[in-house]
């Protein structure tokens, strides 16, 4: 990658040292400044066109500074809202601790809906990142290249870098996605970034996007103190009576922890006085019959297959050779059920290129389970992905496993009866799968002595 730079008189600074010099006023790497109170509006805006036509997205991102923490980074909660014709759909509610140079670790709150770095980039850690360029990484394995616009106006106050997204969606889905950030260095705040997409897989299309700092605001201690801790109590029970809506299924007693998880969201909302945070308990609560619905129905479908024997499929492998399950007694066997359409299945299969390299030497057997109709996609997405493990045509096989979502695996002993199903994406997947081969393994060992 080209990376000149031009940070003005930051960079200047900066060569200079680099060169053995001594500047006289040597100035400071871009950080990102905050100061506890602060209330920052970015307004976002972008254009998708397909041979379908096109289509507008408005966006509103509310960032309250809410304290500082011992590391140096700084707890910010964001309000992430769709903003239509006559009102504010709020999309995500998340809290993120953001270091100066804009790393952050993830958290229960951070899911797919909102990614920091779409108004907190990656920051250069050092002068000779500054010079050359840096590398930053985002949500589902995306890193993010920087390097300083050599083309941009010299101001003082001004460090303009462009930067590309890149993840294994690019090359599964034909994507490209570049933009350009503009940081004013006085204030510690990107002021616009400009973004540009293309994607030539499924429905083509091609996007632009703008996003700005619209305001800043300073609250009263007294009300950020409040709304932290009201902010705080919402997230806690949320997730607790998420916890709880998931157990619930699975309970003799679901009524019991259906009341408690409703309880807990119910006593949230009595006790709020910020009428933002009272609305998302009462967003909470409208869905709570929906998503307790769900869980149940997912069990149900669950209970079908768990601890039970496995079907026994025959088929093709995308290699050309024939597979059996009942070939695999003896050997813990996990089946992945995917398809290259399927986002959340290309960014599980990081992780399953994991599991199968730390269970190489022992007796586990991974299989991708791949539904594509059209082979080509199925062998794309193999060579890209890079897959260590076999990928099987398993058109028509998800009805006898009850697979109705995607990615799901299900994992099956030595025996050939189903022991655990995952369904869905998760950030931890490797760690849950592996821990739960790992008891397989060791069960079978116990057995043994």
């Amino acid at each position: 990658m080209n990376a000149k730079v031009t940070c003005s008189a930051m960079f200047a600074a900066a060569l200079i040292v680099l060169l053995g010099g001594s500047p006289a006023n040597t100035a400071e790497l871009p950080r990102y400044t905050f100061e506890v109170g602060q209330q920052l509006t970015y307004q976002s805006t972008s254009t998708y066109t397909s041979k379908r036509g096109s289509r507008d997205t408005n966006k509103k991102y509310v960032i309250w500074v809410a304290a500082k923490n011992d590391d140096g980074s700084w707890r910010l909660i964001v309000q992430d809202s769709r903003v239509l014709s006559s009102s504010e759909l709020t999309t995500a509610f998340v809290y993120v601790d953001l270091a100066p140079d804009g790393t952050y670790q993830p958290n229960p709150t951070l899911g797919p809906l909102f990614d920091p770095t779409s108004v907190f980039l990656p920051l250069p850690k050092d002068e000779q990142e500054l010079e050359k360029g840096w590398q930053g990484t985002a949500s589902f394995d995306t890193t993010i290249d920087c390097h300083q616009d050599a083309d941009a106006e010299a101001k003082d106050d001004m460090c303009v870098f462009d930067f590309e997204r890149n993840s294994p969606m690019n090359e599964i889905y034909l994507v490209t996605s570049t933009g350009q950030a503009t940081f004013n260095t006085e204030r510690g705040l990107i002021e616009q970034i400009d973004t540009a997409s293309t994607q030539r897989y499924g429905i083509e299309s091609e996007g632009t996007g703008k996003t700005t700092l619209e305001s800043t605001e300073t609250k009263t201690p007294e009300w950020m103190s409040d709304f932290y801790k009201e902010a705080t109590a919402y997230f806690e029970a949320s997730q607790r009576s998420d916890d709880l809506l998931e157990k619930a299924a699975d309970s003799e007693d679901s009524d019991a922890v259906l009341q408690e998880a409703k309880q807990l969201l119910e006593d949230g909302k009595e006790q709020a006085a910020n009428e933002l945070v009272v609305k998302l308990y009462e967003r909470q609560l409208k869905s709570f019959d929906g998503k307790a619905k769900y869980y149940a129905e997912n069990a149900k479908r669950l209970a079908e297959v768990l601890d039970k024997p496995a079907f026994e499929f025959e088929t093709t492998g995308l290699n050309g050779q024939k597979y059996a399950l009942k070939d695999y007694r003896g050997k813990v066997v996990v089946l992945d059920f995917w398809y290259r359409g399927c986002g959340w299945c290309i960014r599980a299969m990081p992780q399953m290129k994991e599991l199968a390299e730390t269970f190489s030497d022992q007796p586990v057997q991974i299989f991708g389970m791949n539904t594509d109709k059209d082979e080509e996609n199925a062998l794309f997405v193999i060579e890209k992905m890079q897959l260590n493990y076999p990928s099987l045509k398993a058109e028509g096989l998800p009805k006898e496993y009850h697979v109705r979502g995607f990615p799901t695996l299900l994992i099956i002993d030595k025996q050939g009866v189903v022991r655990d199903v995952h369904v869905g994406y998760s950030a931890n997947l490797a760690e849950e799968v592996g821990s739960e081969v790992r008891k397989l393994l060791a069960e079978e060992q116990q057995a043994g002595m």
